[in-house]
């Protein structure tokens, strides 16, 4: 790899099962997470969980992982950098915090608010 820690995205699907959900997942084990800034600006720290089974069944399996996770950020095109790894330390179904948390997405599209803690930078 190398030591500015940004991949494409095909280096980021070998790394956590491929996919096209944020919260990638393999045999219903989280393998990381893949965010976009743009609906999750507060990004790795904050996640808003839309609505949505498999969104949310997700969400809950992230949320019940007791290992942390390697997250990656979107850049740009083909163009994602690696974070560390994170641990969800709550995650929130209260309106308060959905509305404290929502950014520029509707409050009725979300489902709940995930916060998330840096636990290492190693891969």
């Amino acid at each position: 790899m190398q030591s500015t820690n940004i991949l494409t995205t095909k280096e980021v699907a070998a790394r956590t099962a491929g996919g096209d959900s944020y919260v990638r997942t393999k045999e219903g084990k989280v393998m990381g997470l893949a965010i976009t800034k743009k609906k999750n600006p507060k990004a790795p720290s904050i996640i808003t969980v839309s609505k949505g089974p498999f969104i949310v069944k997700n969400a809950e399996l992230l949320a019940n992982t007791k290992t942390p996770v390697p997250v990656y950020l979107k850049l740009g095109t083909n163009q994602w950098l690696y974070k560390g790894k994170y641990k969800v330390f709550n995650y929130s179904l209260d309106k308060a915090d959905i509305e404290e948390y929502h950014g520029s997405r509707e409050i009725e599209e979300i489902h709940g608010i995930l916060f998330l803690e840096k636990k290492s930078v190693d891969l």
